[in-house]
């Protein structure tokens, strides 16, 4: 008698539409890691280089060839990518147009304006209360400031003044303009504000992370816009409508974001000190995929030809050649893959289902560490929050800490279940969030119904 396969559930996907978002940048290709010494602070783009600040040195990486070309040291402290000093830590700098000039933001409070040949200040731009962590050159004579007093003001460079000042609601990490010079975007807490710079009005407000937000950078040439959070993600918005059209996922809390130029390459700096570097995939021609999928031959049928039809050989997918051998660990091996977790999450559902139901799931996630580890703690913080398979992935994490909690004083476990722990946290704070959201409209639709009731009538026959 054959084996049976394993009949996997079709689950209703949140994500069924396939949008040329998608399609587009899932042609990023897998990520160049790199380990650096501290926390990847900034990233920056010119030619065929990503300039990578991090620690107290900038790192130099050839994007062509993804590999370290020089290293630039000699930081007494901790580099920001600061290139004049201020009288405390410069974070951020920008080049003016004429590319002569410099404006600086600094831990002082203030943001200066440099002339290169002379390698002097010519302007200090007072107004903040809080470190400026954050600033963009919008023209010769204009540039903006984000600080961590939660404002975001406009400076002329020929007065040294304001032009405008607003409120973003919370410490600013990151601005950017738009080439055209008539909006720009803050970023701080967990929210992206789109401003009108000469009014100072809010013209539109983007919460799609729950932890803060730290970077925002163009591509596309300026049809997208990218936001990296501590959270692990990166949005990718259109900038017209400023709807998500697409999500990368890092294994760290992000820093900072860049893009190279037509999209040729995405840098990512995370908390943890890597540095991700994805190069998007060459668009094949018709010529090539068509010598891909068929082959050339000189063979053709005619009238009287019989053509028996080769047998099909029945290919067994791996889980299940493992399940029918009972090798139950290599079974659970063979769905945490990255291309199985990422495109069919259900299938690695469906054998922690068979697995439980054979009562060998302890057996097969026990005595794990390192990279054996990590894809199945990977998958269970991923997906914990997917209504599709939430409710048995928490019977699984449940195991999980059953079985590794001991443990939680080696270094790597308790980083895998603190992100664990933060995505059950987050999934906590939805619910309450639906709740509350819930509770309102119950009360403004009683509020309605008691509007519509008729007051009873006292009729005097």
């Amino acid at each position: 008698m054959d084996f049976k396969p394993l009949d996997i559930n079709q689950y209703p996907r949140p994500d069924l539409q396939v949008t040329e978002d998608n399609v587009y940048w899932k042609n990023l290709t897998f990520p160049c890691a790199f380990k650096e010494f501290g926390g990847v602070d900034f990233i920056d783009f010119s030619a065929e280089l990503a300039a990578v600040t991090c620690s107290a040195k900038v790192q130099l990486y050839n994007t062509a060839e993804s590999k370290l070309q020089s290293t630039f040291s000699r930081f007494k402290r901790t580099a920001y990518g600061g290139v004049f000093r201020h009288k405390a830590a410069t974070h951020r700098c920008n080049f003016t147009p004429s590319g002569v000039n410099i404006v600086s933001f600094s831990d002082d409070k203030t943001a200066a304006f440099w002339d290169i040949p002379t390698e002097t200040k010519l302007r200090s731009f007072e107004g903040h209360k809080d470190y400026i962590r954050a600033g963009a050159v919008t023209s010769q004579d204009f540039f903006i400031s984000g600080s961590y007093d939660h404002t975001v003001k406009l400076w002329d460079a020929r007065t040294g003044g304001t032009v405008s000042t607003v409120d973003h609601g919370a410490p600013v990490e990151s601005v950017i303009m738009f080439p055209s010079g008539g909006v720009f975007i803050s970023a701080g807490g967990t929210s992206l504000k789109v401003w009108d710079p000469i009014a100072g009005r809010l013209l539109s407000e983007i919460v799609q992370h729950h932890k803060t937000v730290t970077s925002l950078c163009f591509a596309s040439n300026g049809g997208r816009l990218m936001s990296a959070s501590l959270d692990r993600h990166i949005k990718i918005y259109n900038t017209t409508t400023y709807e998500v059209v697409h999500t990368l996922n890092y294994p760290s809390p992000i820093l900072a974001v860049a893009v190279a130029n037509d999209d040729q390459a995405v840098g990512v700096g995370m908390t943890d000190g890597l540095f991700s570097l994805r190069h998007m995939k060459k668009d094949k021609s018709a010529e090539e995929i068509k010598k891909k999928n068929t082959y050339e031959t000189d063979f053709k049928p005619i009238n009287i030809d019989i053509i028996v039809p080769g047998k099909k050989k029945k290919i067994s997918k791996k889980y299940d050649t493992y399940l029918r051998k009972f090798d139950h660990r290599k079974a659970l091996d063979a769905v945490l893959k990255n291309k199985i977790q990422d495109e069919s999450p259900e299938i690695t559902v469906e054998v922690l289902r068979e697995l439980m139901r054979r009562n060998c799931i302890k057996g097969a996630m026990a005595g794990r560490e390192g990279e054996s580890l990590l894809p199945l703690f990977k998958f269970v913080t991923r997906y914990i929050g997917d209504v599709r398979f939430q409710g048995f992935l928490i019977d699984i994490a449940w195991i999980l800490l059953e079985l590794y909690g001991s443990k939680i004083r080696h270094p790597e476990i308790k980083k895998m279940i603190d992100y664990l722990n933060d995505a059950v946290n987050s999934e906590v704070e939805l619910i309450k969030q639906h709740i509350k959201q819930e509770a309102i409209l119950k009360m403004i639709k009683n509020s309605n119904r008691d509007e519509n009731v008729e007051e009873p009538k006292l009729i005097i026959g």
